[in-house]
């Protein structure tokens, strides 16, 4: 995931993200899928926009792995034995042409995209809050992470989603899955237990532990526990649109 903000401006420091998620690194070729290409092309254009009216951004590239072998302890190597993360093989991209990049390299989902990059910027020099993020993204993924573009970042950041349209293999699984994993996050992320820390914005409850790691994974298996509707194909309409009606968003 990519994500660069631009800073100007004095009190209050005015903000903008533009973040491009990463996909999943091919685990035979290592290389990053095709998809993303588009995403890194709108945002180097947007870099050299900005750069022009004298306010170029500051770029974060974020993202460990997304691979079906990153919670079990075998990140994927090269021949070499060397770790690929996705940060690494997308900064050099951008840096090509031009965009000197961050690296976030720790981030293995979509939430952990989001909430480690939300405790980078908390951890710069002069702790910054986003006022507007836009994510560029797959169309599959834009209202998903619009929705938890909003929890994580909080009420006092504007978040737009600018997506790119590509083909699937395999576009009705594709849709399943992606309504499946956006009613199970967003049932986590607004169970009682955790729905007020994220109506501020607090991302302490995903990164919570004392390494500062993600508790991602184990969120998602408490809600598993609990929620009835885990083991389904997805959250039923009567569930979803309460929670999306508790955090001002109306359902599609």
């Amino acid at each position: 995931m990519l994500i660069s903000l631009q800073i100007y401006g004095l009190e209050p420091t005015v903000v903008e993200v533009f973040l491009a998620p990463g996909r999943a690194v091919n685990e035979q070729t290592l290389e990053l899928p095709p998809e993303i290409y588009p995403c890194l092309r709108q945002l180097a254009e947007a870099y050299r926009q900005a750069k022009a009216k004298g306010k170029p951004p500051i770029v974060i590239v974020s993202g460990y792995q997304r691979s079906k072998f990153v919670y079990k302890g075998s990140p994927l190597r090269d021949s070499n034995g060397n770790e690929v993360v996705e940060a690494d093989l997308l900064a050099p991209i951008l840096e090509r042409q031009g965009v000197p990049c961050f690296k976030e390299r720790r981030s293995a989902s979509v939430g952990d995209n989001l909430a480690y990059s939300k405790q980078l910027l908390l951890d710069l020099p002069r702790s910054v809050h986003p006022t507007r993020l836009h994510i560029f993204t797959i169309s599959s993924l834009a209202y998903r992470l619009w929705v938890l573009g909003k929890l994580v970042f909080g009420p006092g950041c504007d978040v737009q989603i600018h997506s790119v349209n590509v083909g699937t293999q395999n576009p009705e699984e594709t849709r399943k899955l992606e309504l499946k994993l956006f009613g199970d996050q967003l049932c986590m992320l607004l169970s009682p237990k955790m729905s007020r820390q994220m109506a501020i914005g607090n991302h302490a409850h995903i990164i919570g532990d004392g390494r500062g790691m993600s508790r991602w994974p184990v969120l998602g298996s408490e809600h598993d526990k609990v929620c009835g509707y885990a083991q389904k194909d997805s959250h039923p309409d009567h569930v979803m649109r309460p929670l999306l009606k508790s955090i001002g968003i109306p359902s599609r």
